[in-house]
């Protein structure tokens, strides 16, 4: 029988999972949060940013977190990995990536949270939010601002204690993004009455400060 081979999306996007993940840490070592990508070339600001590309150069960015654990199953890491579009298809080489774990004490963290692509600070250019959490605790929630040459490094966003990001719109139509959570501490779990069922809406815009 003759071989066959999977070329599809799906298929391409399982095997940069896997390389990123080899390049991740897959032996359960700690990444470098924030490593130094390649840079992709400079895009520009829309007034409508696309939300599948951070840089504006019109190619669509790839973004996903990586789990990777040591061969004795007792270490682990996630890791946001981003990767840039090009007219030659995604280029491992600006892989940008942040660990989940961002100071000593956090080992085990992972994102709890898909992450968002949003402009959150009104600057034309699309940026990415996700929340941290380990064990049930949350830990803070990240934002990579977008801008011409790709997202900068992860920032942490000055929200009350136990926001957890799971959709991001102008709920009120200021033209600014604004942040909502699922309630319950961002699970979204609304079978349990009582404090903290109720989710909370955070009115934007959000600045490069946190």
């Amino acid at each position: 029988m003759p071989r066959t081979s999977r070329t599809g999306p799906a298929a391409v996007a399982a095997a940069l999972v896997a390389s990123l993940a080899v390049a991740c840490g897959g032996d359960g070592s700690t990444d470098r949060p924030d490593s130094g990508p390649k840079r992709p070339a400079a895009g520009k600001p829309s007034d409508n940013p696309d939300p599948g590309d951070f840089n504006g150069d019109g190619y669509d960015d790839f973004a996903t977190v990586v789990y990777s654990e040591s061969k004795d199953k007792r270490r682990y890491t996630e890791t946001l990995t981003v990767v840039y579009g090009s007219s030659d298809g995604l280029n491992k080489a600006s892989a940008q990536r942040t660990s989940a774990a961002r100071k000593a004490g956090e080992k085990g963290a992972g994102f709890v949270s898909g992450p968002l692509r949003t402009d959150l600070d009104g600057d034309g250019f699309t940026d990415l939010v996700v929340a941290r959490g380990n064990a049930g605790t949350p830990l803070g929630t990240l934002a990579l601002f977008g801008g011409p040459r790709g997202l900068d490094k992860a920032t942490e966003l000055a929200l009350p204690d136990g926001f957890q990001p799971r959709a991001a719109a102008d709920f009120d139509g200021d033209g600014s993004v604004d942040l909502l959570d699922g309630g319950h501490g961002g699970t979204g779990d609304t079978d349990e009455i009582g404090p903290g069922s109720d989710g909370l809406l955070l009115y934007g815009p959000f600045d490069r400060t946190g």
